[in-house]
């Protein structure tokens, strides 16, 4: 039941009270100014009321108890690179999602999981900081495939943002549907906003970064958030849409891990994992910033690790190192188009590739790329991947850098 009250100097008398679409309301009643309706189906609706030559309307829109809508409804907002697989929507990399703004009580979605460790689902209502996110563990947090993702006392305005923190070595989860009660999914346009994409290996995917022990390393779903790390952190810091693309032990071009590919295989594909992934648009989804973190994994191919290269991939050198930078921002660049910034990280966990990425952003820079070199803190005092406090640290670094080399 909804109640209209018209108020103002007019004669109450003379009001009139009109609706844009009759058989959505029932029972339509009013006395001195008060109108009263059941609403009677969902939709859009105008009501419209006039008194003396003044007129003034408003829209609402009319859910029913429960709402449902496919993965594929146009109002989910999917963030990252995601793919239709399945009839489901599923995300493979770090920070991949969705977003959604609604109206209602309880929003609930129902989702797959599969992998070696749990799947874990970071999420942000409201706009809240990626620090403050909700875990959501698919393995043991919903029931019968269905996850509360937000719930209320009353119903109101939400937007909820859901973005994998665990990286496809780990688990992939994919969407089927969400479910609002005493509500609905609103439409909702999004702002022009900076975005940022950042290719890189274990340490971009945020492997080991909340572990408590420093000296104990793995790849593990419970010791890993992919929205806190150097990257991530450094996009929030500058109000940017984020998407990562990176696994753990991935190399530029070589690698001494037995992975039969390297970035410059998989770049342009929707999953780092390369095998019979589709591919990526890179020119519908161009960035502002990109943020290259590679060379870690290319720099334990060495001879003396020969039978840990896969066939056909060659030792690390510093000559072979620095033209995969050049090839692969020049690949990058051509896919995006004009006026992207490409920022080269070093350090973190090795500073043995700084000088010939130092030579590369040299070398793109006079072929007219504006790439620039960012040597971020690396980790002291314990063996493994760096922990949350150098990933914020370095995300400091990245933004004061970018703010310099993006707003000079």
């Amino acid at each position: 039941v909804v109640k209209f009250t018209v108020a103002g100097n007019c004669d109450l008398s003379k009001v009139s009270f009109n609706l844009s679409d009759d058989s959505m309301a029932v029972g339509v009643s009013g006395k001195n100014g008060v109108y009263t309706m059941r609403l009677a189906k969902e939709g859009e609706l105008v009501a419209t009321v006039e008194c003396e030559g003044a007129t003034a309307s408003g829209t609402m829109l009319v859910f029913p108890e429960t709402s449902e809508y496919d993965y594929d409804d146009e109002m989910i907002t999917y963030l990252g690179r995601t793919a239709e697989e399945g009839n489901a929507r599923v995300f493979r990399n770090t920070a991949a999602g969705f977003e959604v703004t609604f109206y209602g009580k309880k929003l609930v979605a129902r989702m797959d999981h599969s992998g070696r460790d749990a799947t874990v689902m970071a999420v942000l209502l409201d706009g809240a900081a990626n620090a403050d996110g909700k875990l959501l563990d698919l393995t043991k947090d919903g029931q019968n495939g269905k996850y509360v993702l937000a719930e209320f006392d009353k119903a109101g305005v939400h937007t909820v943002r859901v973005q994998k923190a665990t990286e496809e070595s780990i688990s992939v989860a994919s969407l089927r549907s969400l479910t609002v009660e005493d509500g609905g999914i609103l439409p909702c346009e999004k702002e022009a906003t900076l975005r940022l994409v950042a290719y890189g290996d274990s340490i971009t995917c945020g492997y080991g970064n909340m572990r408590p022990d420093a000296n104990v390393d793995g790849l593990y779903s419970a010791t890993q958030n992919g929205l806190l790390t150097y990257s991530a952190l450094a996009a929030e810091m500058l109000g940017a849409e984020y998407e990562a693309f990176s696994r753990s032990g991935i190399g530029l071009y070589t690698n001494g891990h037995n992975m039969p590919y390297n970035m410059l295989d998989v770049y342009d594909y929707v999953s780092p994992m390369g095998d019979g992934s589709r591919k990526w648009d890179l020119a519908a989804n161009a960035p502002d910033i990109v943020v290259i973190n590679l060379g870690t994994n290319d720099l334990g191919a060495t001879q003396n690790k020969a039978d840990s290269i896969p066939a056909g991939m060659p030792f690390y050198s510093n000559d072979g190192i620095r033209a995969a930078y050049v090839e692969f921002v020049e690949k990058l660049n051509a896919a995006y188009g004009e006026g992207v910034i490409y920022f080269l990280v070093g350090g973190m966990m090795t500073s043995g590739t700084n000088t010939p990425m130092q030579e590369a952003a040299t070398i793109l820079q006079e072929k007219g790329i504006n790439a620039s070199v960012v040597i971020l803190p690396a980790r002291t005092g314990y063996g493994g991947h760096p922990l949350l406090d150098v990933h914020e640290a370095a995300a400091k670094v990245l933004y004061d850098e970018i703010i310099r080399v993006y707003f000079e």
